[in-house]
């Protein structure tokens, strides 16, 4: 909300007009003031170009820097998010945003009303938004910078191209892919170039990301794309590992030869291919992605990325050859990183198949099948079956889907975790940590609160009433307000949890340690990793408890899922040897 006129006398000594202006390298911005829950005043800038709109001959194309603009800029509305349909959230999504998206928007805390308090913060912290690579956004509705006002720090969201608009390759100059991670790499250079407009300091950028951001946060790691645009890194349920984001130039190439033949674009020569995909409107190849669904709105993400080659007209790209060798061997920049999962990460995919009826019985028609095209395995013929049973004996133990059987139900659950999330993260830890990657800080999030984003991913919010324990993003809610999905945070004990996890992820932007000496919040040495072989058994990492019930509790804990993980670094091919078969071969 605006800042109320009552405050303006105490405002007024610090130089504060109507509508704050700032300058930066292509002109002047307006933005709003705007106050957080915390009274504390900050300026909102919203909506600022960061790139040339990626229309026409633009679209699949690397994105190019901003235009300058005359006058001054109107950075008090939002952009649209990029174009999109959202099956993450929805079974049948509508087409929503726009090709024209890449902007960015910037939170600036200025004063504690309350304290009558000039706030100086240099700690600058971008986020990169969740989605798949084929949803989401860097608005408020998603990413609220409220509770991160009451933190003092600068935060800065920005969109980069989703789905066919970021991702379609046909591995040439044509279209040479990776062009959503580019456009995150262009709001990282502009962020560097103008922060300090902002009041910023270049130099103390961190990222940080969730689900398909901190895939992102863990690829600006070992990108040389990247090299010198951050600081520090965070990457909240998600790895450059995990099997959907792995780099697989020749399913991209098929997935986009498909796409030209559904819209009829039928040229064998790849410049013509993208050209004729040029003139198909945004909302026909939306509308078209429905014809590459297996099994109702899965797989959720059918362009990803892919290993270019150096070019004249490519010359930097963002993905290559050295960079998969780099992942393979956890040669990634050494900066503080900041990594861990929640609970039950396997509700994003689980909470439909448990919920929606249609779908539960449509998986116990042939569920064995299924679920080992769900589970990405059917790609290694030689081997699926005999990985696949070692998965099945361990967590689901029936040739359907029991929704009355407890045992089953979390071990459904944990597959889907542990498939995506988990085992792709130890694998990165382990492969990191032995190249002597140090100041990287695991945790585990089992906290459940007012709130789950497990109602939104089961695509019934408004009658789900499942208690299943925290889901994928549930620790988003005590980071960012959300206004698009769920109403404020309310509960004393949530609201609790909101001021001790954000004192930690700010910390870390601040000190390059969650809690360190100098501003210690929990009662508990959270402590680096050490370098060296990891021995999962070992493992400490900070553990989050506890409900709007008990409050939340933090402890030091060992042994990250030590049983679970031993069971997929055991599998010759869905664990070390499938998820990594690219590059680990």
């Amino acid at each position: 909300m605006a800042v109320l006129p009552f405050i303006w006398k105490v405002l007024m000594p610090f130089n504060v007009g109507v509508n704050p202006v700032l300058n930066t390298t292509l002109g002047p911005v307006e933005g709003n003031w705007e106050l957080s829950s915390n009274n504390i005043a900050y300026m909102a800038f919203t909506g600022i170009p960061f790139a040339k709109p990626p229309i026409g001959d633009l679209r699949f194309a690397n994105p190019e820097p901003a235009d300058a603009w005359t006058g001054t800029l109107d950075a008090t509305r939002p952009a649209p998010r990029c174009a999109q349909r959202n099956y993450v959230f929805f079974e049948n999504p509508a087409i929503e945003g726009s090709e024209d998206c890449l902007y960015l928007n910037i939170y600036v805390p200025v004063m504690d009303i309350s304290k009558c308090e000039r706030i100086r913060t240099q700690t600058v912290m971008a986020a990169i938004h969740w989605g798949g690579f084929m949803a989401g956004g860097s608005d408020a509705g998603y990413l609220g910078p409220n509770y991160f006002m009451n933190k003092g720090v600068i935060l800065v969201t920005f969109n980069y191209r989703l789905g066919i608009f970021g991702f379609l390759s046909t591995l040439d100059n044509a279209a040479p892919g990776n062009v959503g991670l580019k456009d995150q790499v262009m709001a990282l250079k502009w962020i560097k170039q103008n922060i300090g407009s902002f009041g910023g300091n270049p130099e103390k950028v961190t990222i940080f990301g969730q689900s398909a951001g901190a895939v992102s946060v863990h690829f600006h790691l070992v990108s040389k794309a990247s090299d010198g645009l951050f600081a520090r890194a965070i990457s909240q349920s998600g790895s450059a590992l995990t099997p959907w984001a792995l780099p697989n130039n020749t399913l991209q190439l098929i997935v986009t030869k498909t796409q030209g033949m559904l819209v009829n674009c039928n040229n064998a020569n790849t410049y013509a291919l993208v050209n004729c995909l040029r003139n198909i409107s945004a909302d026909v190849l939306l509308q078209t992605q429905d014809a590459f669904k297996v099994f109702h709105r899965f797989p959720f993400t059918l362009w990803s990325t892919v290993v270019e080659t150096a070019t004249a007209r490519n010359p930097n790209p963002f993905i290559t050859d050295k960079v998969l060798i780099n992942l393979k061997y956890g040669n990634v920049k050494h900066v503080p990183w900041m990594t861990g999962v929640v609970q039950n990460e396997g509700l994003l995919v689980a909470a439909s198949l448990l919920t929606v009826h249609s779908e539960k019985e449509d998986l116990n028609k042939g569920f064995n099948e299924t679920m080992i095209k769900l589970l990405g395995l059917e790609s290694f013929d030689a081997e699926t079956q005999g990985a696949y049973n070692k998965i099945f004996d361990f967590y689901l133990h029936h040739d359907n889907l029991d929704v009355q059987d407890t045992h089953q139900v979390k071990g459904f659950i944990d597959v889907w975790s542990d498939r995506y999330f988990v085992y792709p993260l130890y694998k990165a830890l382990k492969l990191q940590l032995s190249q002597g990657h140090s100041s990287i800080y695991l945790y585990n999030f089992e906290y459940s609160g007012e709130y789950t984003y497990a109602a939104v991913f089961s695509t019934q919010s408004k009658s789900y009433n499942y208690h299943l324990g925290p889901s994928h993003c549930d620790d988003l809610l005590y980071q960012f307000g959300t206004p698009d999905l769920f109403y404020n945070l309310t509960h004393p004990n949530d609201l609790a949890l909101t001021n001790i996890w954000l004192g930690l992820w700010t910390n870390f932007a601040i000190y390059g340690e969650p809690n360190p000496p100098e501003n210690k919040i929990l009662n508990v040495n959270w402590d680096p990793l050490p370098t060296g072989e990891l021995h999962i058994g070992d493992t400490l990492f900070l553990n989050v408890t506890g409900s709007k019930y008990t409050g939340a509790h933090f402890n030091m804990w060992q042994g990250f899922y030590e049983e679970r993980m031993a069971l997929w670094t055991q599998i010759n091919i869905a664990g070390n040897r499938a998820i990594l078969r690219h590059i680990l071969e």
